[in-house]
């Protein structure tokens, strides 16, 4: 089972992901032999008190996923509720090591868009993504630790 250390910031417990269109969006562009959109690179919060994985509306327009669902979304921060535009992605958690396959691969997961660059970072991964996992939160240590 792979282990993600890393430091507590200033924002809270950062992680680098990779997100990605759907396998499914991504097999019809090819099969269409028009170009597939490049990973866009994310600074995400782990939140626990987020219910689903969000991503800021830039981020999202850089791949151009096919729309999902909307639903209604609470981001206090960003004025509470709001109708929120939900996407399927694939999203890849990156290690710091920079060992690949130590990477964590989550393969058509459910996004919501939410504005969320005025906060410092692109990404909220929710508690959708954390119930898949092991979350060790060390405040005195100001160290955080996701196993996978």
């Amino acid at each position: 089972m792979p282990v993600l250390n890393s430091p507590i910031e200033f924002e809270g417990a950062l992680v680098e992901v990779l997100l990605e269109l759907s396998d499914k969006e991504a097999n019809q562009l090819r099969a269409a032999l028009r170009p597939v959109p490049q990973p866009a690179s994310v600074r995400a919060l782990i939140d626990t008190g987020a219910e689903s994985t969000c991503f800021d509306p830039a981020i999202l327009q850089l791949l151009g996923p096919r729309l999902n669902a909307v639903l209604p979304a609470n981001l206090p921060a960003a004025g509470g509720f709001h109708l929120a535009r939900q996407f399927s992605a694939n999203l890849t958690i990156l290690h710091p090591s920079g060992d690949r396959q130590r990477n964590w691969l989550l393969k058509n997961i459910l996004v919501v868009e939410l504005p969320l660059g005025v906060l410092g970072y692109q990404g909220l991964i929710g508690r959708d993504v954390l119930a898949l996992c092991r979350l060790l939160y060390d405040g005195p240590a100001s160290q955080f630790e996701l196993s996978y």
